[in-house]
């Protein structure tokens, strides 16, 4: 062996003998003078440090992260050099020995350690309908990925953010399209960086957006917006039933509107546009197709004014899922969804969101899978008057009934209807204001009334609620008070007494063998239009007694009724409620039981049944008493305003049951009218 070759493998073995001593605590013993410096270069990892004066060469030693031995690499004189025998992934530790003349050995360098990190290799970047999207492969070691810009005049790179590992794609949002971009992936892991690749020459192409597609009579209209350095531009298109999206036509940069007449009906289609630069650059998609469904326009054939609304009508469009309704103001061209109909065989629906007083205009589309069809260009004109509100009617005697309710602030004018139990609606007139006078209405006929609100002769409200001409609200609170024993010439006077102060009425259920002595409080009873019932001749229990018995019991006192009061009655009431099914049908007509009863008859206390009455009252009650005991008619006197100021009527047993909707029939049993 030479002797140089010799001297070599000693200063070697002394300097790997003094970084195997020295590597673990490469803090303590630092060379000021001579500093390492590492990163990651394309083809390795370059190490760098400053000159020493006077060196003979510089040793430079390595170890990987999981071995204990080191050992020498390279001796040169350069102070840079690229260790290219590294693995991606792997960790390694540098030290750099100065050796001087006479194989003198200076001071070590600091320690480096660094992770081999390659170049992420990338494809080529494409515009996204966002902006331009980059992607690169894995780099092994990676925990992740840097990105950084500059423009094609710039010199700074500018961060733009980083990604995980498994994160290899990047899409650049902030672009325009008068820019070209250069674009630098670097790989990391922890501290440690990759060398950078530079993407040169990306501009931005932007994405055409579709900004409409309406369904005519025989075709498609489609339009998109312009988009900045396209040269043409190119639409796609698939039905609902295909998969992949098919090029319908290249137009020129000035055509932004295509007229799809390649279309078939109750189908659906999905548009895509893409733009392309003079240099073939083509920008990116929508994230997502624009759809039209291709359907026939559903028409409304009839808007009228209801209770609650609008009510619309149109006609059927074959293929549709359903209907939307869309509705504007006619001095606004903003449309607004107010409906939405499932059902192709749903062909009406009502507005309640109509306000009073506004005119609209209407249309409907039918709609396939949520895709809307067509709509009629002209639509329906409606214009929504509310019912009228709060109508009342007080009777003033001969003179007639007079009517008043709450004006519609829309209306110009109202038509006043009434009818009675035997006769269907009349028409009685116009009038500009919200009172009327039925001047033909006869005394002691009941009418029931109500009001539609005019706009001049071209718009009319639904009917209001009726009101009748017997102060009866049907919407409101009602009780039937009930009487049964008499008539008694001073209990059933004193009790009328107090009715009429309060505007109200009673049933009662008399005994047949009182009236011929007593009939004259029943007369003003009827007057006062109270109700009259059958409580039997002779108050006997029914079942105890045959057919021809019971029905002498009530005939007699219809018979008698009928002779004082000019009515006959249509309700009984079975003295104690005594019945049974061969009694009832005896009787044969509706029995009238109760769901308060006051015991009035047991306790003669007056305060007794008062306090019954207040603790147990409800809308729809129908409660019992007896107008031949004094506390009775002393009860009454507290019962009947308390209940007036408690929101309720007074009404007769048949008031009540036709008010609530109930058709009483013959041998069946009553006993409330509850909502």
């Amino acid at each position: 062996m030479k002797k140089s070759s010799r001297l070599i493998s000693v200063i070697f073995a002394v300097l790997t003998l003094s970084f195997l001593m020295a590597f673990s605590t490469s803090a303590a013993n630092t060379q000021a003078n001579l500093t390492l410096k590492a990163s990651n270069v394309e083809n390795g990892i370059q190490l760098t440090w400053n000159e020493i004066e006077g060196v003979r060469f510089y040793a430079i030693f390595r170890k990987e992260a999981s071995e204990k031995s080191l050992y020498c690499i390279k001796t040169l004189t350069e102070t840079k050099f690229t260790d290219e025998n590294v693995i991606a992934g792997k960790r390694y530790g540098y030290r750099v020995f100065p050796v001087f003349p006479n194989s003198v050995i200076g001071t070590k360098s600091n320690d480096v350690h660094m992770y081999r990190l390659g170049t992420p290799k990338y494809n080529q970047p494409v515009n996204a309908y966002e902006g331009i999207r980059l992607t690169w492969s894995a780099s092994a070691g990676a925990e992740g990925y840097y990105i950084f810009r500059k423009t094609a005049t710039g010199n700074v790179w500018n961060y733009l953010g980083r990604t995980n590992a498994k994160t290899l794609t990047f899409t650049d949002k902030k672009v325009n399209a008068n820019e070209i971009y250069s674009y630098s992936i670097r790989s990391y892991r922890g501290s440690d960086i990759s060398h950078y690749n530079n993407l040169m020459n990306v501009s931005f192409l932007p994405t055409p957006k579709i900004t409409k597609a309406v369904p005519n009579k025989d075709n498609i209209t489609v339009s998109w917006n312009k988009a900045e350095n396209a040269a043409f531009y190119m639409l796609f298109r698939r039905s609902a039933s295909e998969k992949n999206f098919t090029l319908v036509k290249t137009l020129n940069a000035n055509e932004l509107t295509y007229v799809d007449k390649n279309v078939t009906q109750g189908t659906v289609y999905y548009y895509l546009v893409r733009s392309v630069s003079e240099t073939r650059q083509i920008s990116g998609i929508e994230s997502k197709a624009t759809s039209c469904l291709f359907m026939s326009v559903s028409p409304i054939t009839s808007a009228t004014n209801v209770s609650n609304g609008v009510k619309l009508v149109w006609t059927k469009v074959n293929g549709a899922h359903g209907y939307v309704v869309y509705r504007r103001e006619t001095s606004s061209t903003t449309w607004k969804c107010v409906l939405k109909v499932k059902g192709v065989s749903t062909l009406t629906a009502t507005d309640k969101t109509a306000a009073n007083g506004k005119e609209y205009v209407y249309v409907t589309r039918g709609y396939y899978n949520n895709v809307q069809g067509p709509f009629d260009l002209n639509g329906y004109k409606m214009l929504y008057l509310a019912p009228v509100q709060n109508l009342k009617v007080e009777s003033k005697g001969s003179s007639g009934n007079y009517l008043t309710w709450t004006a519609n602030k829309s209306a110009t004018k109202y038509l006043v209807f009434r009818k009675t139990d035997k006769t269907s609606w009349q028409a009685l007139g116009y009038t500009t204001k919200n009172s009327a006078l039925d001047k033909t209405a006869k005394e002691g006929t009941v009418y029931t009334y109500t009001i539609r609100a005019f706009y001049n002769t071209s718009y009319c409200s639904a009917a209001c609620a009726t009101a009748n001409s017997n102060g009866i609200d049907p919407k409101g609170k009602m009780v039937a008070l009930t009487y049964d024993d008499g008539p008694s010439n001073s209990v059933t006077n004193d009790i009328l007494d107090i009715l009429q102060k309060y505007k109200g009425k009673a049933t009662f259920f008399v005994v047949g063998s009182r009236i011929s002595s007593s009939y004259q409080p029943m007369q003003r009873a009827v007057k006062m239009g109270c109700e009259i019932g059958n409580h039997t001749y002779s108050h006997i229990d029914l079942p105890s007694y045959y057919y021809d018995d019971i029905r002498y019991e009530i005939d007699t006192t219809n018979s008698l009724v009928k002779k004082y009061t000019g009515v006959t009655p249509k309700i009984v009431r079975a003295p104690g409620g005594s019945t049974d099914s061969y009694s009832r049908q005896a009787v044969n007509m509706p029995f009238i039981y109760w769901s308060i009863d006051t015991r009035d008859w047991e306790s003669r206390s007056a305060s007794s049944v008062i306090s019954i009455v207040k603790s147990s009252v409800e809308d729809g009650d129908i409660i019992l008493m007896h107008d031949i005991y004094d506390s009775t008619a002393e009860a009454s006197e507290t019962i009947i305003p308390w209940l007036v100021n408690q929101g309720y009527q007074l009404v007769t047993v048949s008031e009540l049951m036709q008010y609530r909707g109930i058709k009483m029939q013959n041998a069946v049993s009553y006993s409330n009218a509850y909502r």
